[in-house]
């Protein structure tokens, strides 16, 4: 159990630099709305504190999407990714599911180059922890599909979208 903690301790630190990091970069609007998180993070004592902050991170990213606030929006869902990626490194659903969220934020700004190889790392890592028919494995060839079809890449859109 020390071992663990120790781990997720190092974990949480290293997580909090690049945070940091990446705050210096960004409005102070969404550095104040973000260290609210950051703060939160960092006093994580188990790792379901961690899993719950990154959850609500990944809300405000919502939210801002849906007050049209886009840019504001993929600065956070990028510190969601890093925290995602920190919290469960290798293969989970949840950075999946960050690299969705951010692709889909491209996407939505016709972004399409950016949104593809986010789309790409999605659907290769929830191939890999799904098995069979699943429909986190369909909505990533979906999007991977609905790229394709964005940019006149019809042949390539197809199969996916049947395989989904």
């Amino acid at each position: 159990m020390k071992i663990f903690q120790r781990l997720l301790s190092l974990i949480v630190r290293f997580a909090i630099k690049l945070f940091q990091m990446l705050l210096s970069l960004i409005k102070p609007k969404v550095k104040s709305r973000s260290t609210k998180y950051l703060q939160q993070f960092a006093e994580a004592r188990t790792t379901t504190e961690a899993e719950k902050l990154s959850r609500e991170l990944n809300q405000q990213v919502v939210q801002l999407y849906n007050e049209g606030k886009f840019n504001e929006a993929i600065l956070v869902a990028e510190q969601a990714l890093i925290l995602a990626k920190s919290l469960y490194p290798g293969d989970h659903d949840n950075v999946a599911s960050s690299l969705n969220n951010l692709g889909f934020l491209y996407q939505s700004q016709g972004r399409y180059g950016e949104a593809e190889p986010l789309y790409r790392q999605a659907l290769k890592m929830r191939q890999r922890l799904f098995t069979g028919d699943h429909d986190n494995v369909a909505s990533s060839l979906n999007n991977l599909g609905f790229i394709y079809q964005s940019q006149g890449r019809y042949g390539e859109a197809e199969p996916l979208y049947r395989q989904a």
